[in-house]
């Protein structure tokens, strides 16, 4: 993981810059009533539709991703770890593909609608995916 982490900086660091480049986001992940699960995330666009980033909720799921921008939608693609109630002993690896709507509230305010599909190494119960839905808010910089 921190071979990967070093390769990104290198691709973010010898991109050209392009207008607001950076974009942090906030998003909530209601997993059943009453209960919220929060994932804060970070983003570099090093062309005007492709960026690469780091996702993490609660330090218990930590993901990079590879974004790809078609106007208001964005294609994701993530590769993470789970870490259950951090037990080092017990992390599991997944892979995730998202669908994601971008609505601007401003230049550089907008708002985000998630539906990802999650692969684990062991998926429990013998089903094919995890559905997983967030929404949220980011900002550009």
């Amino acid at each position: 993981m921190g071979m990967l982490c070093v390769i990104m900086i290198l691709v973010a660091s010898a991109s050209p810059e392009t207008t607001k480049p950076h974009s942090l986001s906030a998003t909530v992940i209601p997993i059943d009533p009453g209960l919220i699960y929060p994932d804060i995330g970070y983003e570099y666009f090093f062309t005007e539709h492709d960026a690469v980033g780091f996702s993490s909720g609660v330090g218990l799921i930590n993901r990079f991703t590879y974004t790809r921008k078609f106007g208001s939608f964005c294609a994701i693609g993530s590769l993470g770890i789970i870490t259950p109630d951090w037990d080092f002993h017990r992390i599991e690896t997944f892979t995730a593909l998202s669908l994601e709507y971008r609505y601007n509230l401003g230049e550089t305010l907008y708002s985000r609608t998630v539906a990802s599909a999650v692969f684990l190494e062991e998926m429990p119960y013998d089903i094919p995916l995890i559905p997983v839905f967030q929404i949220g808010f980011g900002w550009r910089f």
